[in-house]
């Protein structure tokens, strides 16, 4: 959870969490309504431990959650009105994507184009840039009658930074997939737009939740993967949890596991 806190306390990161832990379960049920949402596990006070590795597993366990439940709070965090908020979660969902994208050698999602007369998925790729053309996801005349106004005003404003291509439309323009994501869930996006972009957008996150467990398949091992992404501004030490785990769904890889937690120490 550190990863989208912009706190530097692990243990802040995981009271915010907590605090947070309904929002994300709402967001669960509407992404994944035949599927239960992990129950919020029960953090262990005034315990000792037998040993430092004991205390580790289960600090391990408390900053951990499903894949599921990891997009379901980004999502929630995406949808935060304070704009400082909703900045450094793009620029963290951004930082994620292009790792995915070099970690999976690119990657592939889809989406129903809004605009068009089928219900078929436009698929596209993703690389290490994470930025895509927006005639993936709109036709020209959905994106000149119902997009264009609210995207040009959130480009003007000097408080959505992440909005830095004035008209996507133009040939040669691509924008930053964090950016898109970001813009469709925005709680600033007037309301008869935001009720045409969620279930698309969300369904979009449900395709990339599945990218995240490929990308916890194929991870080097921590020794390997944590001095590379040591020096990106995107991941600090601090991060080596979340950075190795690569949101993967805690089940049974013990081995695994014990090599993640011996590169905290």
């Amino acid at each position: 959870m550190k990863f989208f806190s912009r706190t530097k306390s692990l243990e802040r990161a995981d009271e915010v969490a907590r605090a947070s832990w309904k929002k994300y379960e709402e967001i669960h049920e509407e992404m994944w309504p035949t599927v239960k949402a992990p129950a919020l596990k029960r953090r262990r006070r005034g315990k000792k431990h037998d040993s430092d590795e004991q205390d580790d597993t289960i600090k391990f366990a408390m900053n951990t959650m499903t894949t599921s439940m990891v997009v379901s709070c980004l999502i929630q965090k995406l949808q935060q009105s304070r704009k400082l908020d909703h900045a450094y979660t793009i620029g963290r969902l951004q930082a994620l994507l292009e790792h995915n994208a070099a970690t999976l050698n690119n990657f592939v999602l889809s989406f129903q184009r809004l605009g068009s007369n089928t219900c078929d998925l436009v698929s596209f790729t993703i690389d290490v840039q994470a930025d895509v053309a927006v005639d993936c996801f709109f036709t020209p005349n959905f994106w000149t009658r119902r997009v264009a106004d609210a995207w040009a005003e959130a480009y003007r404003d000097p408080k959505q930074p992440w909005i830095s291509v004035e008209n996507p439309l133009m040939p040669g323009q691509r924008v930053k997939l964090a950016s898109l994501i970001g813009f469709a869930l925005s709680p600033g996006v007037p309301p008869q737009l935001a009720s045409k972009l969620r279930g698309p957008f969300l369904a979009l996150m449900g395709r990339y939740a599945h990218v995240l467990n490929d990308v916890a398949k194929v991870m080097p091992e921590p020794a390997v993967f944590v001095p590379v992404f040591a020096a990106h501004n995107a991941f600090d030490a601090s991060m080596k949890l979340l950075a190795n785990t690569a949101l993967k769904l805690w089940s049974g890889a013990e081995t695994w596991r014990a090599n993640v937690l011996s590169s905290l120490n």
